[in-house]
């Protein structure tokens, strides 16, 4: 709605696709942006996030359980599908491999 608002990368938990937007999810906190998941991830830092399905890019740090094709995360014990695509370089990111 034509608001910036400055948010810290530490602060974003996961990044979720919505047609042409994507959701930044950072505590309590939601933020739409108009973007690509592509482009998204080209500018969250390698290092901290993987992309884990078509729709989701993950905060690591954040990742608390791993279960067949879910991920649990600390933020209210949400859920998030791993993609068959995504799940071995999951994998390799959280050194399970």
């Amino acid at each position: 709605k034509g608001r910036l608002q400055k948010v810290s990368i530490e602060d974003i938990d996961y990044a979720e696709a919505n047609a042409d937007y994507i959701n930044l999810v950072a505590g309590e906190a939601k933020f739409v942006v108009h973007s690509s998941m592509k482009n998204i991830q080209a500018k969250l830092p390698a290092k901290r996030f993987v992309r884990v399905h078509r729709s989701f890019i993950v905060n690591l740090s954040n990742i608390r359980t791993l279960e067949e094709n879910t991920l649990y995360m600390s933020a209210k014990g949400l859920t998030i599908p791993i993609g068959r695509l995504y799940k071995e370089q999951l994998m390799r990111r959280l050194n399970l491999v």
